[in-house]
This record gives structure tokens, C-alpha cells and sequence, in this order.
């Protein structure tokens, strides 16, 4: 009994480290798929830029990009509130009686 507890513990903080991992990833600026994809954009804009024969339009603006940012952490949050509130409300039961 004692090593399934520390198999439950282990398997959980395994799957709470992989779940911050990926959700690190996510295209946001505050987090590292934000810097990621902004980095992939200005590559893609510079290569493109040179092929047609432009000069770099230099660096994306961060500032601009912050209120997508601020709209995707709404929606988010929205959701989450959403449904906490029906889980709270009406709780999904497997069982009936």
C-alpha cells in the first residue's frame, strides 16, 4: 500500500510538470510560446521581405500585440469561471439512483 502512494505521488507531480510544459507553449506573449512565435514571425517576415527585394521592417512591436494577449487571458479566464460556476451548480454525476 505504501508504494502505490508514492506511485500516485510521483505519477501526479510527472503529470503536473508535463501539464506547465505545454501550457508554457501556448502562442502569449508573457509566456515562451509567445517569444517563440514572435520569433518564427519576424524570420518568416524577413525572409519574405528579402525574396521580393524590401528592407527588414525591423523588430514587431510587443505593445501592440499586448491587448490579443489581454482578450485570449479573458476569454480563458471566462471559461474557467464558467465552468467551475456549472460544476458547482449542477455536478456532473455518473451514477444515477
Amino acid at each position: 500500500m505504501e508504494n502505490n502512494a508514492w506511485l500516485v505521488f510521483f505519477m501526479l507531480f510527472v503529470s503536473l510538470n508535463f501539464f506547465i510544459g505545454v501550457f508554457n507553449l501556448l502562442p502569449l506573449l508573457p509566456l515562451d510560446g509567445g517569444h517563440i512565435a514572435i520569433a518564427w514571425f519576424e524570420r518568416a517576415r524577413s525572409w519574405l521581405y528579402a525574396r521580393i527585394g524590401r528592407t527588414d521592417p525591423g523588430r514587431v512591436d510587443y505593445l501592440k500585440l499586448m491587448p490579443l494577449t489581454y482578450a485570449v487571458i479573458l476569454v480563458g479566464g471566462v471559461f474557467t469561471l464558467l465552468t467551475v460556476t456549472a460544476d458547482v451548480v449542477n455536478p456532473i454525476t455518473l451514477f444515477s439512483r
